[in-house]
């Protein structure tokens, strides 16, 4: 904006300082080039007079500083009228802003509050929600139970006549018995709700997780009205799966039978099975409830859960020579029909077992066969079609078949220019295997031929490598860049999806199923992830992995890994904290185990499919067949 405007004696018009500025340099107008003197400007007041109204209305002219008001009210003389309307000015304008700033604070006090009544209206709907399925669920099944209390008091009542009526000794043995498998249930029942009340915050979730994803699918179940007291006609039972002849109290501590009886209808099932548990009318006031499958899917985790309690130790054996310090088992792998089972490591051999030989009370095992190879072994994988074929992969760079009926190598593949971590076999294609290793290249291999047949380039190194179980067309692999990637071998130069999550390495990828990923990282974390969706479903925490190869391996819906305090880590599919744990001790070189030691770690596992054995080995060699139980 001009600011006092000097108009030239050739009719052009600056600002009085910048005009005598010039003009102390220069005797000419600066836009016409004219002879000019300071004698030859004069004060433009029309101009002046519009860059004023200007100015006011587009805010455009500066405002008097603090320090340039103060000066004026100081230097200047005022009377005290003048002095009397400039204090009320100044009121009038503090009341004004102050009216002003208390608006913009009630404006965003105000949009605060909704803004949190909002988001707390919504927590306080799901909230009640929540409830109402534990109170209806609640009903349900404390209205089963009286049932269930009325069915074994009648059965007990008619078991007790007959035995009195027809037996008249051995009294005091029967009620010992008695006693001593009440005691034991009451054990087993306060064992398992301790187990509940640990892992109460992650069942909680798994519980209203079950009724989200119910919510979602939008499926509702409603029972019959039912006359409560007719309980014969009630549409749930639990009973014991053990059968009439059976009485003993591990069978009915260990599985149960749901039995669904809904419109004449009966569904029976499993404590593995997908039962249905519908809701019974409850009293005159529900006439009836509605279900959901939150229940019933959340009933089905909870069995699983509090089926298992601890791990047995069934047999031990040693993988390394008597006088070899280095013993550590890199892989453990089951062959085809569970029969036989393979350890490789470190002391560069591949030795085979028949575990229906192995003995508790054998001191020394003897492989069936062993192979030796010519580097250290990082993984084993079976053909899941010739049974007696074995891959292997080394330190070396290189994999390895064999056949374990002979012993002898079979062909071996050359092409990785580092060390190979991992090798494993296609379920659906038994001539195809694939390899990762530290070259960061992925290589698809036909036992067809000597030379890769597909090579997927990285950009890290690679860790692990594993088929999905439905296709030999669909691969997964972990590295070091943090990431899973999956890709589909037809289309192998860009991948399907690339999981991230992970804070570090990428160790283990293993197929749950052909939908459902889970890995390991050296981050001490598992993930479990949905390969359609590119989703983290859960993360698992409690085992300890920071630097080692700890082993990785699924059944069903159990996942066990390994840890850097010599343990084995048990978790099961909708909870994120271990199930089962159990600690390798140290050697103390007698042979037996004292208590743990830092320095050792637990290097790799295996399932027995479909059952409750578990294969672990530790950095020491020692190998340990596990039991659920």
């Amino acid at each position: 904006m001009i600011k006092e405007p000097f108009i030239t004696k050739c009719g052009h018009s600056f600002c009085y300082q910048c005009i005598t500025q010039h003009l102390t340099n220069s005797k000419t107008c600066p836009f016409c080039m004219m002879f000019l003197t300071r004698e030859q400007i004069f004060p433009n007041f029309a101009l002046n007079s519009f860059v004023q109204k200007v100015g006011i209305k587009t805010n455009l002219l500066p405002s008097p500083s603090f320090k340039q008001l103060r000066n004026t009210l100081t230097n200047e003389k005022f009377s005290l009228q003048d002095i009397n309307l400039m204090v009320n000015t100044l009121l009038e304008k503090k009341k004004s802003l102050e009216l002003q700033d208390q608006q913009v604070e009630f404006d965003i006090l105000l949009d605060f509050l909704q803004k949190t009544k909002s988001q707390k209206m919504e927590d306080f709907k799901q909230l009640k929600r929540q409830i109402d399925y534990l109170e209806n669920d609640i009903k349900a099944i404390e209205h089963q139970k009286d049932i269930s209390d009325t069915n074994d008091s009648s059965t007990t009542t008619t078991i007790t006549t007959i035995t009195t009526n027809n037996i008249n000794k051995n009294n005091n043995t029967e009620e010992s018995i008695s006693i001593n498998n009440s005691t034991q249930n009451n054990n087993l029942l306060a064992n398992k709700k301790r187990r509940v009340e640990i892992h109460l915050e992650d069942l909680q979730a798994c519980y209203f997780s079950a009724y989200n994803d119910s919510d979602n699918d939008s499926h509702e179940i409603r029972s019959p009205s039912v006359n409560k007291t007719t309980p014969s006609s009630a549409p749930l039972t639990i009973t014991s799966s053990s059968s009439s002849s059976s009485s003993s109290s591990s069978s009915s501590s260990t599985s149960s039978t749901i039995t669904t009886i809904m419109n004449g209808s009966v569904i029976n099932g499993s404590s593995g099975a997908n039962s249905i548990i519908p809701y019974t009318n409850i009293n005159s006031d529900i006439e009836q409830l509605k279900v959901g499958r939150g229940l019933l899917n959340f009933s089905k985790n909870l069995l699983k859960f509090t089926r298992f309690n601890e791990f047995k130790v069934i047999a031990t054996l040693k993988y390394g020579d008597l006088f070899n310090t280095s013993s550590i088992v890199s892989s453990i792998e089951f062959d085809r029909d569970q029969e036989f089972f393979a350890t490789a490591g470190v002391t560069k051999k591949i030795k085979v077992f028949e575990f229906s030989q192995i003995r508790d009370n054998v001191d020394v095992h003897t492989p069936v066969r062993e192979m030796i190879c010519r580097s250290k072994i990082s993984c084993l994988s079976w053909n899941t079609y010739i049974k007696s074929q074995i891959a292997s992969s080394d330190y070396e760079g290189i994999i390895s078949l064999w056949d374990s009926n002979t012993g002898q190598s079979i062909m071996t593949f050359e092409e990785h220019e580092k060390r190979v971590w991992s090798v494993d076999f296609s379920r659906t294609d038994p001539t195809q295997l694939a390899s990762g290793s530290d070259d960061t290249k992925v290589k698809l291999w036909s036992t067809n031929t000597d030379h890769a047949i597909t090579t997927i380039e990285s950009k890290a190194n690679i860790c692990c490598v594993k088929f999905n179980p439905s296709s030999s067309n669909l691969i997964a692999f972990g590295s070091a860049d943090h990431h899973i990637h999956y890709y589909d071998l037809r289309q192998y130069k860009d991948p399907l999806v690339v999981f991230k999550g992970h804070r570090k390495a990428v160790s283990y990828v293993k197929f749950m199923n052909k939908d459902e990923l889970i890995s390991a990282s050296t981050d001490s974390t598992l993930k479990l992830w949905n390969v359609n969706s590119n989703e983290c479903i859960r993360t698992f925490t409690g085992h300890s992995n920071e630097k080692n190869f700890v082993g990785l391996t699924v059944n069903g819906d159990y996942i066990c890994c390994g840890s850097e305090n010599n343990g084995v880590y048990t978790y099961y599919k909708t909870l994120s904290k271990p199930i089962v744990t159990h600690k390798f001790g140290a050697n103390s070189g007698t042979g037996d185990e004292t208590d743990e030691d830092g320095s050792q770690f637990v290097s790799s596992v295996c399932w027995k499919k479909d059952s409750n054995i578990l294969l672990a080995a530790n950095s020491q060699g020692n190998i340990k067949i596990l039991e659920l139980q």
